[in-house]
């Protein structure tokens, strides 16, 4: 059993024994008993540093995902984000929402961060199936899109979202930097890098209507202009492409 502010607890961490029992070691390498009153403070104090140290690395036993999961659900339901709302969520203190980030500004940016990263794997995942062909990155994506389309009345967290941006440069900085990476890819691998462009636009365009929910596209048109965005990427536009020969 172990105590912590007085109290005691049987599933809070106790550190190694060794810790509690070593002896502190002087000028000259000899070791001082528990003697004097300094030597006595000095032990106390090497001593608790240690633990103290030993209590600061031990592993975090809450999941950011799980707290990370509070925030997309607290700004999808309320359109604004509390940290007394994210801890009921998450079912833990606010102490522990705010551990690993500190502000609410903070835990805004890690769950962009984790959705452009889940976004990019899952796209790369898709691509994956088109590897040995043109036009792979351009082809994941459409594939992506084909997959997991948007649901309705699924978006609060999207133009939640999408409200935070307009109003934080540095997260759109962070929506800047993957998109021109995603744009220098996809014209890289382009068998016609001008229809590829066009083709990146509408597809884009296609998901941000339907995240924002401004048209309902039914399933059949919807898979209709996937598969015109997809031809166009791949046959490229001889009006265009064509047109300064």
């Amino acid at each position: 059993m172990s105590f912590r502010n007085g109290c005691a607890s049987d599933s809070f961490p106790q550190p190694p024994k060794t810790l509690l029992f070593s002896r502190l070691i002087v000028k000259g390498g000899s070791a001082a008993p528990f003697g004097g009153l300094t030597a006595k403070i000095h032990l106390f104090i090497s001593e608790w540093s240690e633990i103290n140290r030993w209590y600061m690395a031990r592993p975090r036993k809450h999941d950011q995902d799980q707290i990370l999961d509070a925030v997309e659900h607290v700004i999808a339901r309320d359109g604004v984000l509390t940290i007394d709302a994210v801890a009921k969520v998450a079912g833990v203190s606010k102490a522990t929402v705010l551990y690993e980030h500190t502000s609410k500004p903070d835990l805004v940016a890690a769950l962009v961060d984790r959705t452009i990263k889940a976004d990019n794997a899952y796209n790369a995942s898709c691509q994956a199936e088109f590897a040995s062909e043109p036009d792979a990155p351009l082809r994941g994506r459409v594939e992506a899109a084909r997959r997991n389309p948007p649901m309705p009345g699924e978006n609060g967290a999207v133009l939640s979202l999408v409200s935070a941006l307009m109003q934080d440069t540095m997260l759109r900085a962070r929506f800047r930097e993957n998109q021109s990476t995603l744009r220098q890819e996809l014209l890289e691998q382009a068998s016609h890098p001008r229809a590829a462009r066009l083709a990146w636009l509408a597809l884009e365009g296609l998901k941000f209507q339907q995240h924002l929910e401004l048209h309902d596209w039914t399933e059949a048109e919807r898979a209709e202009v996937l598969q015109d965005i997809e031809t166009l990427a791949r046959q490229g536009m001889d009006t265009c492409e064509d047109r300064d020969a």
